[in-house]
């Protein structure tokens, strides 16, 4: 037992060590600190006895008994019908949303991917490419990477602040809402996709005279599928969520209701109820993205 105690701890000596790792490490960790010290916040609002008085009152609230017939008692009646109607809304929200980020991905993908949209994409060109060419193309990938990283740094809630500007209150704005800022997250996984492929059957396709269009459709785009579909679930199951709290700006979702039964109304039984809808929503979401990966991931 000594020998292999001393072989372990050789090994442990003999082991590898990256100083940048161990100095990110403590960096974080002192960034952490400062945060926790210097934030305007404290521990301790969490157990003062206004906080603990608002607990009790929520508690006291939801085991409160209403008589039939008393307003609170007729607002639960409806709650069947408007939590059908939210939760269909919030998926419909949710689906359009998805399905023009993943079509407007998949398009963008092939502009900001940096080995097709070049002057000479996978093999070298048999003619000289003018420093012209070269340009226009460098500007067509940093244009469409600038334009991704604009969508994707907007959160979805400004993004629904801004066009209910332009169209006013709607379906409309919270559904471009979660397109735009999922474009701009899938088109980019989808670039990355794009350039790591192995380039033997896109460079063979090329020098029989294949276009890049017929290169991206015919090869990379199938090759790419299956993990774009994996990006794409993941980020559906995200933007149930966005849409739950999107509903809060007058979309009648599940965000409507859970904000509508707030303040002055305090109905937190019906406001738990609402998110609880949510919650579940994002299950389901969750779970049929897990089948699909789950199959993808068996059928390769």
């Amino acid at each position: 037992m000594s020998g292999r105690s001393e072989q372990i701890q050789a090994l442990r000596k003999a082991r590898p060590r990256d100083r940048f790792l161990r100095g990110s490490l403590i960096a974080v960790a002192c960034l952490v600190l400062y945060s926790l010290v210097m934030g305007d916040f404290s521990f301790t609002d969490i157990f003062s006895k206004q906080s603990q008085s608002r607990l009790a009152t929520f508690w006291e609230y939801l085991s409160e008994k209403d008589e039939p017939g008393s307003p609170r008692d007729l607002i639960r009646i409806d709650l069947r019908s408007r939590a059908l109607d939210a939760t269909m809304t919030t998926l419909w929200l949710s689906i359009a949303a998805m399905f023009l980020a993943g079509l407007g991905a998949i398009v963008l993908s092939a502009f900001a991917a940096r080995n097709l949209a070049t002057a000479e994409p996978f093999i070298a060109s048999q003619k000289p490419v003018t420093a012209a060419k070269r340009l226009a193309w460098g500007g067509v990938v940093w244009l469409t990477r600038g334009f991704l990283i604009i969508a994707r740094a907007i959160p979805e809630y400004i993004w629904a602040f801004l066009l209910i500007g332009l169209f006013g209150l709607g379906a409309w704005p919270a559904v471009l809402a979660l397109a735009l800022h999922n474009l701009g997250i899938l088109g980019r996984l989808g670039a990355e996709t794009v350039e790591n492929q192995a380039p033997q059957t896109p460079a063979a396709l090329r020098g029989l005279g294949a276009s890049r269009s017929k290169i991206y459709l015919t090869d990379l785009v199938p090759n790419a599928l299956p993990r774009w579909i994996v990006y794409f679930f993941y980020r559906w199951e995200t933007c149930v969520r966005e849409a739950v709290i999107l509903g809060m700006l007058g979309v009648t979702s599940l965000g409507y209701y859970i904000f509508n039964e707030a303040r002055p109304r305090d109905l937190y039984d019906v406001m738990l109820y609402f998110t609880m809808l949510g919650v579940g929503l994002v299950f389901c979401a969750d779970l049929l993205s897990a089948l699909i990966r789950w199959r993808l991931r068996k059928v390769s």
